[in-house]
This record gives C-alpha cells, sequence and structure tokens, in this order.
C-alpha cells in the first residue's frame, strides 16, 4: 500500500491520481461512495480523460445499476473513440443484459484497437459461450489462454466448450485437443 500511495504522490497527472485513490477507496475500504466522488473528482480535474468514466462505471456496475453504468462508458468513448477498456467493459455490461449483439460489436471494436489483449478474448469467449456459439468460444477462449490469460473460468469454459463440441451431431467423438494438452510431459521419477 505505501508502495502505491508512492507511486501515486509522484504522478504528474492529478486526475490519474484521484482516479486512482477512488479504485484504493472501493478495493480496500469497500467504499464505494467515496470511490464514487474521487472519480468524479478525477473528471473535475481532468475532462478531457475518459479512465474516470471507466471506473465510475465499474463501481456503478458493482453496484448493480448497469444502465448508468452504460452512461458512464459512453462518456468515456465520447471523450476517446479509440479507448480499448472503455469497450470492453461496454460489452461485458451488455452482455450481463444479453444484449449481444450490442455486446460483440462493441466486443470487436475493444479487439481491433488492442488484438493482443487476451482478457478481451476470454471475454468473447465468454460470450459466445453464453449463446452456446461453441466453436466461436472455443477459438477466443484458447487464443486467450495462448496470450497468457490465468483464469479457471476461461479454462472451465474452454472445456465446456470442447465437451458441447464433442457432442453435437456429425463431430467426432472426442474434440481434436491443441498439441500442448493432449499427453502430460513424462517427468523423472514419475510412472505416468
Amino acid at each position: 500500500m505505501r508502495f502505491y500511495a508512492t507511486f501515486l504522490a509522484d504522478a504528474s497527472d492529478p486526475a490519474f491520481v484521484q482516479s486512482n485513490i477512488g479504485v484504493i477507496q472501493f478495493e480496500l475500504l469497500d467504499d464505494v461512495n467515496g470511490a464514487l466522488l474521487s472519480q468524479e473528482e478525477a473528471t473535475r480535474l481532468n475532462p478531457n480523460d475518459p479512465r474516470p468514466h471507466l471506473e465510475q462505471a465499474r463501481l456503478l456496475y458493482a453496484q448493480g445499476d448497469l444502465n448508468a453504468a452504460l452512461e458512464q462508458l459512453a462518456q468515456a468513448l465520447t471523450k476517446n473513440p479509440n479507448y480499448a477498456p472503455a469497450y470492453a467493459e461496454q460489452a461485458f455490461v451488455l452482455g450481463r443484459l444479453r444484449a449481444f449483439t450490442e455486446a460483440q460489436q462493441a466486443l470487436t471494436s475493444a479487439l481491433s484497437l488492442a488484438p493482443l489483449v487476451g482478457e478481451y478474448h476470454a471475454l468473447a469467449g465468454h460470450l459466445f459461450t453464453l449463446q452456446e456459439a461453441w466453436s466461436a468460444a472455443r477459438q477466443a477462449l484458447q487464443t486467450a489462454l495462448e496470450l497468457g490469460v490465468v483464469s479457471a473460468e476461461t479454462h472451465s469454459e474452454l472445456a465446456t466448450s470442447l465437451n458441447r463440441l464433442a457432442t453435437l451431431p456429425g463431430q467426432s467423438s472426442r474434440p481434436t485437443l491443441p498439441w500442448r494438452w493432449t499427453r502430460a510431459p513424462s517427468m523423472p521419477g514419475c510412472n505416468a
């Protein structure tokens, strides 16, 4: 915590500092109202910065106010139409509302701006899983893992999609697994 406070004290952007104070208030103190006030202050300090709107959206989502969260994300994108995290968060919230077409459009924007962010591919896999689009889910989730996402949920959803693909009519009884998952490596002293 002390390191983080020192880092913030050295930051030259007061809006960045204020926004991160809001994140700390929420994550460490569970103070949603204080965190929202910090984000509003960050917006006042730098009206052109989309980050406080993204953080406000996350706080509003945590409170269950998904429509207000979407409004904050729209404001973030008005300030910076190339802000990939806002598109990804928008896709997540829209997915929770089961507005899959709009969620996919937002996620496509995020991925076009930041194609190497594994978490965005994991989110795509999650959205495809919710829609039972198993092949697309498998592809997105495998890409997420290849990009370094470490998530039990991602592995679980990949296993589900592989299982569902294996049981579809016209599919082989076993899905073809990527080479790295077909057999555990031999280890000295182990009889596998």
